[in-house]
């Protein structure tokens, strides 16, 4: 049994099995005798796995990169939203696919479903105010399971900018991070 760090999340676990344990990964019995008394916050793991009080100088560069770390978390969502408010392109129209076009879709494929007859002549209005036939069921719901994986992609995308900018430490290569690539083409079929 022994006590681990983590070294990147700084997670300190006691009597643990040691094979569980990639030393790569996590410092094996750390001497925290430096730290004691210190917020865990503000230990920092030097290159030779020694744990030290962090310098004011460590301090200041962790809450800027927290901060810009944050911040681009915070556009990430805005550009997020403003990718639904454009809407996506299906079948040659533009259609809304924010949070009140997705309920809507939603609610009238529950409510067609229960339909013994599919009501005849039924269309989707764009985001331009034309109409897109959708003479069945089943081109409805596939119309509507395109939205909403349409949807998933974007806030996939999102996450995984988020989570590739929760791991960057420093604050030039957060600011370096193209967060407007790696998102879903809006033109589908």
């Amino acid at each position: 049994m022994a006590n681990v760090l983590n070294i990147t999340t700084k997670q300190y676990l006691e009597c643990v099995n040691t094979p569980d344990y990639d030393p790569t990964v996590w410092i094996i019995n750390p001497d925290l005798s430096a730290v004691s008394g210190v917020d865990q916050m503000y230990w920092y793991i030097n290159t030779d796995l020694t744990v030290t009080p962090m310098t004011t100088d460590q301090i200041n560069a962790a809450y800027l990169t927290t901060t810009i770390a944050a911040k681009q978390s915070a556009v990430t969502d805005c550009l997020n939203n403003t990718i639904f408010q454009n809407g996506f392109t299906y079948s040659g129209h533009l259609f809304d696919c924010n949070i009140q076009a997705q309920q809507n879709v939603t609610a009238m494929v529950t409510a067609c479903s229960g339909l013994t007859t599919y009501p005849s002549g039924f269309a989707w209005r764009t985001k331009t105010n034309s109409f897109m036939s959708l003479p069945t069921l089943t081109s409805l719901v596939a119309f509507g399971m395109t939205m909403m994986n349409y949807v998933e992609e974007c806030y996939a995308a999102s996450w995984y900018i988020k989570d590739a900018i929760g791991t960057m430490t420093d604050v030039a290569t957060i600011n370096a991070y193209d967060i407007t690539s790696g998102w879903p083409n809006p033109v589908i079929s």
